[in-house]
């Protein structure tokens, strides 16, 4: 079916179907036209006419889409001259405004377009022009559309998040942003009821990607500025004619030059930058993004089969109006891009040519006729389109759209639209729906772009201002689609009107105990302990993003030594010096150059008698390969020298107690204690004197002496004094009175310090022989007081004698019956006979009247004290108890007593 049409198609492309029909306001003055589409100019190829007033109608021709839109895609009116728009058929109708230079048809007012209040949907435009001043006019394309109430399309401040500023939305890469659109309807419920609910949301990100939905998350992948398009169709398909001028710019990673810090010791301390100067640790760029120049034709045209559906050429212009004048395109490198985002169901079918304002123009692919493979998805699938249903949009759904770029600059293999054709992708791997589908350009990585069929190099001397388009020719039969918008994309550096910005580093936090921040872009760092770190540092840049680098430092750790503090000790000792940080280099100033962590220090003065002094100094040294850290210290150390010990003593032998004078000739002079080997306390007297007992002979004596730098010589004396036990002679007896009835003395020795060596010669007083007993007893006959004499000796003649009195008493008491104190001298107390003899030294003495009554009581009564004064004659009764002496047994006798004068 395809190649029978061939020929057919051929033939209408040389009768004139190339080309859109085109109005002249010149031409067609005073017409009144009935079209759906075409292009509209003013009156002539230049620059316009003077003097003319001139008018033209548009009238829709469909019967559905019943009032004309014109979009215009190029403007320049001398303010001189006016263009003016009448909301009906003729010049009586509301007048929708008065157009030139002072008020454009351009950016975000380049649409006009039939009102609701107006029932015939025609559009009327007046031109009048002075003598002067005339400019290049305007190039407009003619569409029809449903009676429309007005549509604002706005971004949602609230609801957008981050909140907008100024129409631009900042924000973090990584971060996803709301985006919440809303319309206005400043003519709602005219003709019908209009709210947002009702109402489809479709956004172009400015990325390559799209979405649908009143509020709507999407996230940035590249760190750039993006140009955001909102398309708000309500529930009878009109859409909005404006553009919400919405920006969003994202910041990204700064990009940032570290210049690590040089390695140093620690303990010290250095600067960390962080700034754009080239003196800084950490240079930072700015994010800086410059927009590519694009213009867009926006609007969704139908492409009805080509051959059933008149005329088969589709211009889809946009025009560039703020070039400097006469910039024109110097090479194809100028040119970045030309992108369609379409659908069609047989890429065979398609022919596609880019024309710049002066008619130069490339063809990008030509219609070759071969290639099945899918634009986009198509609706419905193989054979979408047919001519059995018809050349009216509204019986052929639109499908989805796909992005399709040629380009010279950006990466495409050499690929051209019929390779990429023959080898489309399958459904799996490009993701359509239907049939095998030619995989889009990926515009943000800048991949699978077309390589042209033609040179851009063609497009050499266009001027930049004025109408370019693209001009679709469908002359194969059965397949139809859509064009949803195109863009010419031109390098930033030729557009005036651009748009760039720059994030600017706001504040720098530093992080970790190495640094400590001086301000927003200034840390010191002082590290105290080496070791390879990690310097936390973020940035904060003017739209609240932080970003987290670091920097590495390499830290040599400062030796720490420390020999303690100035020391001093005696010869013959020696200290061990330790300079620590084991694994450091180390060089001493010892005498032998030492290179060890540790030495010994010298243990002998040069001189006797002189301290030796030394200042002992280490130096140890980490490092590597950069740089080296040392530390050092110093301790004086003085070797003092020991004294010599000499004395004397006299006597070293004799009886205790012996006192013994020591001379000592010690050399140099010092203190000294002395021991003197007997558990007495120490002296430290230069010659001292000490008295000795026998106890623990012989004794050592042992001489300590210290000079005034503390240095300690001893000296022990084994076994130097001698000194002999000296009896101290004593002895007990019992019992302690002797008696008539127990006559017979056991005598105890006592002598102090017990010693069995000791001999004994005791003399009992009553000329008796001598006895040589330790312990002897003696038998006294005769009552009365003897002196006992006992010599005690021990060796080395030392000996001692004691004497004591022994008594031997009567102990027979005759106790009398009456006494007559009537004051003749005779009889006249009462008298113990015996008493007075000591027998019974402790006694009691109680006497009672014939009633019992007590009437006298004494202890240890004394003969004659008891006279019955005070008492009338009369019996009494007495009782006398008494404790005898030795080995008396006590005596208690009671009888009666008559006082009696």
């Amino acid at each position: 079916m395809k190649k029978i049409f061939l020929l057919i198609f051929i033939c209408a492309l040389f009768n004139g179907y190339l080309f859109a029909q085109t109005y002249n306001i010149t031409t067609n003055n005073g017409q009144t036209i009935s079209t759906c589409t075409g292009d509209f100019y003013d009156n002539a190829s230049g620059n316009y006419s003077a003097s003319v007033d001139q008018t033209i109608t548009f009238q829709s021709s469909s019967a559905t889409s019943t009032h004309i839109k014109v979009s215009f895609n190029q403007f320049d009116v001398n303010p001189t001259d006016t263009l003016y728009v009448y909301d009906g058929l003729n010049t009586s109708a509301t007048l929708i405004g008065k157009f030139n230079n002072n008020n454009p048809l351009s950016a975000g007012q380049n649409i006009v377009q039939a009102s609701i209040y107006n029932s015939s949907g025609a559009l009327t435009f007046r031109f009048k022009t002075d003598a002067s001043n005339q400019a290049a006019g305007w190039f407009a394309s003619i569409v029809c559309t449903p009676a429309c109430q007005k549509i604002v399309s706005s971004l949602d401040t609230v609801l957008t998040m981050p909140h907008p500023d100024s129409n631009y939305v900042d924000a973090c890469m990584g971060d996803s942003i709301t985006f919440s659109g809303k319309g206005i309807f400043p003519q709602n419920n005219i003709l019908y009821n209009q709210q947002n609910s009702a109402c489809t949301f479709q956004w172009d990100f400015g990325d390559g990607t799209t979405g649908t939905g009143q509020v709507i998350k999407h996230k940035y992948l590249l760190r750039r500025g993006y140009d955001i398009m909102l398309k708000i169709t309500d529930s009878i398909g009109c859409v909005n004619t404006n553009a919400i001028g919405a920006r969003v710019r994202m910041a990204g990673f700064p990009d940032i030059v570290i210049i690590p810090l040089a390695d140093m010791c620690s303990n010290d301390s250095s600067t960390l930058k962080v700034g754009y100067l080239n003196n800084s640790n950490i240079m930072v760029n700015p994010s800086q993004f410059v927009q590519i120049s694009k213009q867009s034709f926006d609007s969704t045209m139908f492409l009805p089969d080509g051959p059933a559906c008149l005329p088969g050429i589709y211009n889809t212009s946009v025009v560039f109006n703020n070039f400097p004048q006469g910039l024109t395109i110097t090479s194809a490198s100028n040119i970045l891009a030309i992108c369609v985002n379409m659908e069609h169901s047989f890429t065979g079918d398609l022919g596609f040519t880019i024309f710049c304002p002066n008619g130069q123009n490339v063809v990008l692919d030509p219609n070759t006729h071969s290639g099945g493979a899918y634009f986009g998805e198509p609706y419905g699938g193989t054979n979408h389109g047919t001519y059995d249903n018809g050349c009216l949009p509204a019986d052929n759904p639109a499908g989805v759209g796909w992005s399709y770029c040629w380009s010279e600059i950006y990466s495409n293999g050499g690929n051209t639209l019929d390779w990429l054709s023959s080898n489309a992708c399958t459904n799996s791997l490009c993701g359509g729906s239907t049939g095998n589908t030619i995989d889009s350009t990926n515009q943000v990585n800048h991949t699978n772009y077309i390589m042209p069929q033609n040179s851009l190099a063609g497009l050499i001397g266009c001027p930049l201002n004025g109408t370019w388009n693209i001009q679709i020719v469908d002359d194969y039969a059965i397949d139809n689609g859509y064009i949803f918008h195109w863009d010419l994309q031109l390098q930033a550096n030729l557009m005036p009107v651009n748009w760039t910005y720059e994030v600017l580093i706001d504040s720098v936090g530093f992080y970790g105990p190495l640094v400590t921040a001086l301000n927003d872009s200034i840390a010191r760092v002082h590290p105290s302990t080496g070791g390879t770190f990690i310097i936390p540092i973020s940035l904060f840049d003017d739209y609240g993003c932080k970003w987290d680098t670091n920097t590495n430092l390499t830290v040599v750790q400062m030796p720490t030594v420390n020999l303690g503090n100035d020391t001093s000790f005696c010869e013959g000792h020696s200290i061990s010096l330790n300079a620590g940080n084991p694994g450091s280099t180390f060089q001493w100033n010892d005498f032998n150059n030492s290179t060890s962590q540790t030495i010994m220090t010298k243990d002998s003065v040069l001189s006797s008698g002189v301290p030796f002094i030394y200042d002992y100094v280490a130096h140890v040294t980490n490092q590597n390969a950069n740089i080296q850290c040392t530390s050092s210290d110093s301790i004086r150390v003085t070797l003092n020298p020991v004294p010599g010990i000499e004395f004397e003593a006299f006597p070293i032998t004799g009886c205790e107690p012996i006192t013994v004078a020591f001379t000592n000739s010690t050399f140099p002079p010092s203190n000294y204690i002395w021991n003197f080997g007997d558990n007495s306390p120490t002296v430290t007297t230069d010659n001292p004197s000490h008295t000795y007992n026998s106890t623990g002979s012989p004794f050592t004596v042992t001489l300590v002496a210290t000079t005034n730098q503390g240095c300690t010589s001893t000296y022990v004396a084994d076994s130097l004094i001698k000194v002999f036990p000296q009896p101290h002679a004593e002895f007990t007896w019992t019992p302690t009175m002797g008696t008539t009835s127990n006559p017979v003395i056991t005598f105890t020795d006592a002598t102090t310090p017990a010693n069995p060596s000791f001999t004994h010669d005791w003399d009992f007083g009553d000329n008796s022989t001598h006895d040589i007993t330790t312990n002897p007893f003696h038998l006294y006959s005769i009552p009365n007081s003897y002196e006992v004499v006992m010599i005690v000796s021990g060796s080395q003649g030392c000996a001692d004698t004691v004497r004591h009195s022994i008594l031997i008493v009567n102990d027979s008491l005759i106790f009398p019956n009456i006494i007559t104190p009537n004051g003749d001298g005779f009889n006249d107390n009462f008298v113990i006979k015996g008493l007075e003899d000591g027998a019974y030294p402790v006694n009691r003495f109680v006497v009672y009247n014939r009633w019992g009554k007590k009437v006298y009581d004494t202890d240890n009564y004394v003969n004659g004290e008891f006279d019955g004064k005070g008492l009338p004659d009369g019996v009494y009764y007495y009782i006398f108890t008494g404790k005898g002496v030795g080995l008396l047994q006590e005596l208690k006798h009671q009888s009666s007593l008559e006082i009696l004068r």
